[in-house]
């Protein structure tokens, strides 16, 4: 059953103030391209191609949080005159 456009990115879903401030979250590479996207889909909605668009953008903020947490730490041998 397909829900009636008017109702798309509405009460039931984020709006598009919510879904841009996840974009902050994003690969910077790929924000252009996701930004682009949902301005798109305000144009024309789309259930599907929403849920799609907010898998995207989960999975790009889920890389940005795996690089940041295998960022390894620096340590310095005491021995050397960096570390003093």
């Amino acid at each position: 059953m397909k829900k009636d456009p008017a109702r798309l990115m509405t009460d039931e879903s984020p709006s598009i103030d919510q879904l841009l401030k996840n974009l902050d979250q994003a690969m910077i590479s790929e924000r252009h391209r996701l930004r682009r996207q949902l301005h798109d889909l305000r144009k024309k909605p789309d259930e599907a191609k929403l849920a799609q668009w907010v898998a995207r953008v989960q999975a790009s903020c889920a890389q940005v949080t795996a690089r940041r947490e295998s960022v390894p730490t620096i340590r310095y041998d005491d021995n050397l005159p960096i570390a003093a």
